[in-house]
């Protein structure tokens, strides 16, 4: 599996290089020095449940598709699973407890594919916010996503990091307002302004 970055033409250059300078030099060399260990393990992550992958689009919801662009949800893939997968955090640098329990968790997201529970399939908020960080993901390729989730995690905890910040603002925004609004351009936007700390 190739990693994602510049190959996507959501990849933001400009906005990746700023952010990911920040968030390396804010961030322990422990963590720093994991950055291909957690690439390997995504790439083990994504290749051996890719079979088990359904693009996005082929989900019957109801509301979703006036969000994105259809083609961004084709070329998105969810895999539904009894529980999403456990990242081996401290084999990261990063605390055991950085991220909520695999068992809490509704949905995970790797690259432009993400995990959703039997549980949550038919919720489209979980599918929202999922793809939220598929949107980042795309524009900031792999090692700005991880060192800036990372940096994130530490900074400010889990609720309250940038990524998950903008993904659980935006998927409030959707829940509670039937106004739609093109989810691309304000990820593109939040990211641009982001300051990381």
């Amino acid at each position: 599996m190739n990693n994602l970055s510049a190959n996507t033409d959501l990849y933001d250059k400009e906005i990746s290089s700023r952010l990911v300078d920040a968030a390396k030099s804010s961030l322990p060399i422990e963590i720093t020095e994991h950055y291909h260990d957690l690439l390997c393990w995504i790439d083990s992550v994504l290749d051996s449940n890719l079979r088990f992958a359904r693009p996005v689009s082929e989900f019957t919801m109801q509301r979703i598709h006036g969000y994105y662009p259809q083609g961004f949800l084709s070329a998105s893939r969810a895999i539904i699973c009894k529980q999403c997968p456990a990242v081996p955090l401290t084999q990261f640098g990063l605390r055991d407890d950085a991220l909520p329990s695999p068992s809490d968790a509704a949905g995970f997201t790797l690259r432009d594919m993400y995990f959703v529970t039997h549980e949550s399939v038919d919720d489209e908020s979980t599918h929202f916010h999922e793809l939220i960080h598929v949107v980042q993901w795309h524009i900031l390729g792999d090692e700005c996503f991880f060192h800036l989730y990372a940096s994130g995690l530490l900074s400010a905890g889990y609720r309250l990091s940038p990524l998950e910040e903008i993904a659980y603002d935006l998927q409030s925004r959707f829940d509670s307002d039937d106004a739609e609004f093109d989810v691309i351009m304000e990820v593109r936007r939040r990211l641009a302004n982001l300051r990381v700390q």
